[in-house]
């Protein structure tokens, strides 16, 4: 932005003026621009590194003779903000996952609180109440699922919340997992299935789930449970990180007698006087380790 500074002079003949502000009357001062002739204005293009408050003050004095100098009657404001570049328009963030919000900022605003709607709207739930400045701010991005791109975020100034930016809004969305259920012994897929996991994400214990079947699960890690009537109950334990495809296998009660081999194999070299085992187990004709 421009800001016109205009003042009159009389007596002395002044030929060049030196033009300062300050937010503390002038216990500090910062240089707007060393000498200028004096026409009586100057227009300030307010650069985005200048002080930002509402106690600010400026002072023209004259070049070689600082005695000389008139200071504005009354303070002013300089507003600060911020544009924030991330996250853009329809960018797909997922929940519970830690994102990051990034900003530039005009003006010297030390502190930032950083806010959330799922809406885009009030109310806003507060991120964090206070952190410094540093253009950026990372956060786990909280329930609830928000498919469409309706979410915002909001950044303000700590001493001045009518200064502020809100994002483009953006999706706030689940991972889709899908689950490959299948039977041990031949990698049929299995159906009328059941599941639950240790964070009662996703509880069905109707028997009627198929597979190969889709859920949608926020960032998190998951211990889920696989049943089905006449089948050994499996746990699997996994991140929900990515969209995959996640694949499990049941044992068949009636087939599933536990038939273990262990294999060990051995050789001897004489020149370097070594024996090398090498030991595994199978199950059911299946390597299971070495």
């Amino acid at each position: 932005d421009t800001l016109p500074i205009t003042w009159t002079s009389r007596g002395l003949q002044i030929q060049n003026v030196k033009i300062e502000y300050s937010v503390d009357n002038f216990t500090t001062a910062s240089t707007i621009i060393a000498s200028t002739a004096n026409t009586g204005s100057y227009n300030w293009v307010i650069p985005d590194t200048a002080l930002s408050g509402s106690t600010i003050k400026v002072r023209v004095s004259m070049v070689g003779n600082a005695s000389v100098n008139d200071t504005s009657n009354a303070n002013f404001r300089i507003r600060g903000g911020f544009t924030i570049t991330a996250p853009i328009s329809n960018q797909r963030l997922i929940v519970g996952k830690s994102e990051t919000v990034t900003w530039t900022t005009r003006g010297t605003i030390a502190n930032v609180a950083v806010k959330y709607s799922a809406t885009g709207a009030a109310p806003w739930t507060t991120i964090t109440s206070s952190a410094s400045n540093t253009n950026s701010y990372s956060f786990a991005v909280p329930a609830p699922r928000v498919t469409t791109a309706a979410a915002k975020v909001r950044v303000e100034d700590v001493s001045d919340a009518t200064v502020y930016a809100e994002s483009a809004a953006f999706r706030a969305d689940y991972y889709t997992i899908t689950w490959r259920v299948l039977d041990y012994d031949t990698n049929a897929p299995l159906q009328q299935l059941s599941t639950t996991d240790n964070r009662t994400f996703w509880v069905d214990a109707t028997g009627t789930l198929g597979s190969p079947v889709n859920h949608d699960y926020s960032y998190n890690s998951y211990t889920t449970f696989w049943s089905k009537s006449g089948y050994i109950e499996r746990s699997l334990e996994w991140t929900a990180d990515n969209d995959k495809t996640v694949t499990v296998a049941l044992e068949n009660q009636l087939t599933a007698t536990v038939q273990w081999h262990v294999g060990l194999s051995t050789s001897y070299t004489a020149s370097s006087d070594t024996l090398k085992a090498t030991c595994w187990l199978e199950r059911r004709g299946k390597l299971i380790g070495t």
